[in-house]
């Protein structure tokens, strides 16, 4: 039986789903509205759902109580708007493995009679992938996910910030320290994900082929862990 996995892993600017009630405005046409009280959960880009709003509703910019989005209200806003997390799936095509790298903070010391101490101040992780001839524009690859030319612009417009990347992948929950992990736990990738607040550390591509169309390049990425 076929089944289909989702991306390997996708980017966004927030991950901070929220809600607001609206105050006044709104009206259909509009691209704008008041909600009754300011909220800091709402970010740029997040997917707006409710009374009034048009498909695909994005936040476009923030001031105050006022909400600025795009495409405009199809009819007159009311009740409970709905802020969601908008994933940037990145795509598969002519993906290599995606590699997961533990980086541990830790402080040791051998004490006077020879016995090792070890301190974890924290456990982070490194992940990284590449791209090998992959299709520069995103509408020339075989998944229809965000390819290399829209993963560049993104770099170079959040290179400094930290972002959120999930990654999908089949997994255990994590146990509490000291215990095993409950095997009944495991999930598949069709059903899981993890999610990370990350820094993009490293982006390098180089051109293989260029045509009138599209590029092609191989590229890789390195996100480490906030």
């Amino acid at each position: 039986m076929a089944y289909l996995l989702d991306s390997g892993l996708a980017l966004a600017l927030n991950n901070t789903p929220t809600t607001a009630t609206y105050a006044s405005g709104g009206a259909s046409g509009a691209t704008s509205v008041v909600i009754s009280a300011a909220n800091a959960n709402i970010a740029y880009d997040q997917t707006i759902t409710g009374t009034g709003f048009a498909a695909n509703t994005k936040v476009t910019s923030i001031s105050g109580t006022t909400i600025n989005f795009s495409p405009a209200a199809t009819g007159q806003i009311s009740g409970t708007i709905n802020f969601a997390t908008t994933w940037y799936k990145l795509t598969d095509h002519n993906r290599q493995s995606i590699e997961i790298t533990p980086q541990l903070i830790e402080k040791e010391a051998r004490m006077a009679n020879g016995t090792m101490r070890k301190f974890i101040v924290a456990k982070k992780d490194t992940i990284s992938t590449s791209w090998e001839f992959l299709p520069a524009k995103s509408a020339d690859i075989v998944d229809g996910n965000y390819s290399g030319s829209w993963l560049t612009a993104f770099y170079n417009a959040n290179v400094g910030l930290p972002i959120y990347l999930k990654l999908v992948a089949s997994k255990h929950n994590d146990p509490a320290t000291g215990a095993y992990p409950v095997d009944s736990s495991y999930a598949t990738a069709q059903n899981t994900s993890k999610i990370y607040n990350v820094f993009i550390t490293s982006l390098s591509k180089t051109v293989s082929k260029r045509t009138r169309v599209t590029d092609y390049i191989d590229m890789s990425i390195e996100f480490t862990e906030v």
